[in-house]
């Protein structure tokens, strides 16, 4: 069975101008920040004495002030984007990288390579606390529907303002080689471009502006991570973030050496750098259409399988330079696409009050993780002397070590990429209201579906955790049993006593109280020779004395082109033309 979801009639009115501006204050941070810190490493060597030592580490000193700031203000930061408006912490931020930009070109002028130092460190700093408030905001200023195709577009433009910003910077160090002062003054012109952009972005009140500005840099983190391990989908994303920039430090790292190593071609590093970031801005993209107005977990699935392949056939001895950079591009191409669901579902997931303090302690553990790819990398290829290509199949041991981690602690994540490997071929599923459901607490929906294929169709369309109250039948096939491994139930015996039906309403009632959705049919009876269920006639005897919506949610045409029911049996049909439509209108 195979679905492509198109949602239709929703409400997804947004300030696009404020959206846009974002892309671009974006775009021109990330373009100035590798513009910024190549500079610096190619222009320090040029102030230092000649018979000086510390010329050998210019780049991982660069490396380490880079990285120190999004290590010692997660709390500073995330505080900063709950307690006052994220658009106004971008204004601000980018105010402060101006005067940074200023202080740079002095520095240059001055060719204090202290001060080159001090300010790489303080443009890090800057990035760290815009970082909470660029991510945080995309949930205050689109509608659900649009988060995962925003996150895709920031990824993108993030990447490409990366490549650019390292060819560029090199471009400018040539061309500004007496100069050097000249190029930093030209940044200051693009950090004034971004400031005016920064004031275009749409405006969202602070989500707690009673909250207390933390100095400490790692008050309340243990905190935050009690709300991670509280929520399994919290943790998920964390750690998917985590081992995703793990993982491209390490094999950004691979790169470098796998270039002079296996093929002996320094001058295709570049290149090989360059295509796999391509790949990244591409698959993240494509993950925000892909994920057709909801969050696609299915996707990080299919893009761990994709890294973990490619990674395998990057270890094989002897491929060619062509052969090499295809594997590179459709490597950057499958992180993309695991990487995008994991940043919506950790904006999502994060209760809205301290969503800026809980992005801030993702970004700690990220950057903790990065830190460890350095230390893997240098035991592996320094200290074991190991060649690049096993680096490549040691990274692909880990992703499928992470990948069985993550299934383990969200197992519906492989149906749906079960389910959307088959999609777009057989039929087309729409979606219409989404925008009727509750985003944040729980709802009753009453489906007319009267089978578990049904059910399938509606875990498939939405992205939140459904309950489906289903008979007992369902577990008297294999396939049937193997799926419900997948799917979160309450089973209804077929000879249920009024006890297990007055347990069933306690069980849903509870589900309900917890956030979750839970789905009932509209038949009377789930069993031919079972009871009446007593919800029929009045399904408030459900929400009694709760707030929570009773939601009808209709499927057309299903059982005219996938399936009928034969002496109690599943007849497939094979519909009479590809992507043959099927309706789910809500409400």
């Amino acid at each position: 069975m195979a679905f492509s979801i198109k949602y239709i009639n929703e409400e997804e009115k947004f300030n696009r101008l404020g959206f846009y501006s974002l892309l671009a204050t974006q775009f021109q941070g990330a373009f100035s920040d590798n513009v910024y810190k190549l500079i610096i490493i190619l222009s320090v060597p040029l102030f230092l004495p000649q018979d000086s030592a510390w010329h050998r580490f210019v780049t991982p000193v660069c490396t380490a002030l880079f990285n120190l700031p999004w290590l010692l203000f997660p709390a500073l930061a995330g505080s900063l984007a709950d307690r006052y408006s994220k658009q106004r912490v971008t204004v601000w931020t980018k105010v402060w990288e101006l005067g940074v930009m200023l202080m740079g070109a002095f520095a240059v002028f001055l060719k204090s390579y202290n001060l080159l130092f001090f300010t790489l460190f303080l443009m890090a700093m800057q990035s760290s606390f815009f970082s909470p408030a660029k991510y945080g905001i995309l949930p205050e200023i689109l509608p659900e529907t649009r988060l995962s195709w925003g996150n895709g577009l920031l990824n993108l433009w993030t990447f490409i303002a990366i490549i650019l910003g390292n060819a560029v910077g090199g471009w400018m160090i040539e061309a500004f080689k007496n100069n050097l002062y000249l190029a930093m003054f030209s940044m200051v012109g693009l950090s004034s471009v971004g400031l005016l952009a920064s004031l275009m972005v749409t405006h969202a009140p602070p989500v707690e502006p009673t909250r207390k500005i933390e100095i400490n840099p790692y008050a309340g983190l243990s905190g935050y991570f009690k709300i991670f391990f509280k929520d399994k989908q919290l943790l998920l994303a964390m750690l998917g973030i985590t081992y995703f920039w793990f993982a491209g430090a390490l094999i950004m790292q691979n790169i470098v050496e796998y270039g002079k190593v296996e093929l002996n071609n320094a001058g295709a590093i570049g290149t090989l750098l360059a295509l796999i970031a391509i790949g990244i801005a591409l698959g993240s993209t494509t993950a925000g259409y892909l994920s057709r107005g909801k969050i696609e977990m299915g996707l990080v699935v299919i893009g761990s399988v994709i890294m973990i392949f490619l990674c395998f056939l990057l270890s094989i001895q002897g491929l060619s330079l062509i052969k090499i950079t295809v594997l590179m591009f459709a490597l950057g191409f499958g992180a993309g696409l695991f990487d995008v669901p994991l940043a919506c579902l950790l904006q999502r997931q994060s209760p809205n009050q301290v969503r800026g303090a809980m992005i801030a302690t993702s970004n700690l553990v990220t950057f903790g993780g990065m830190t460890i790819s350095a230390g893997l990398f240098m035991l592996l290829f320094s200290i074991l002397n190991c060649p690049p290509r096993f680096i490549f199949f040691v990274s692909g041991i880990l992703s499928l070590i992470v990948l069985v981690t993550m299934i383990r602690i969200e197992k519906d994540m492989l149906l749906r990429a079960l389910l959307w490997i088959l999609d777009s071929t057989l039929y087309r599923v729409y979606v219409s209201n989404r925008n009727r459901l509750p985003e944040k607490k729980g709802a009753l929906i009453v489906s007319n579906h009267v089978s578990f294929v049904d059910a399938l169709v509606l875990f498939y369309s939405f992205d939140r955790k459904i309950v489906f109250v289903v008979g007992e039948d369902i577990l008297k096939t294999l396939w049937m049993r193997w799926l419900t491994k997948f799917l979160n139930l309450i089973l209804v015996p077929n000879n249920a006593t009024t006890k297990d039906v007055e347990e069933i309403i306690v069980k849903i009632r509870q589900q309900l109280v917890l956030g979750n959705w839970v789905c009932i049919p509209w038949e009377k009876k789930f069993h031919s020779s079972g009871p009446e269920m007593p919800w029929y006639k009045d399904y408030k005897i459900l929400t009694q004395n709760l707030d929570i919506p009773i939601i009808p949610v209709c499927l057309e045409r299903i059982t005219e082109v996938v399936y009928r029911i034969r002496d109690g049996k599943i007849k497939w049909i094979f519909p009479e033309k590809w992507r043959f439509p099927i309706y789910v209108e809500v409400g």
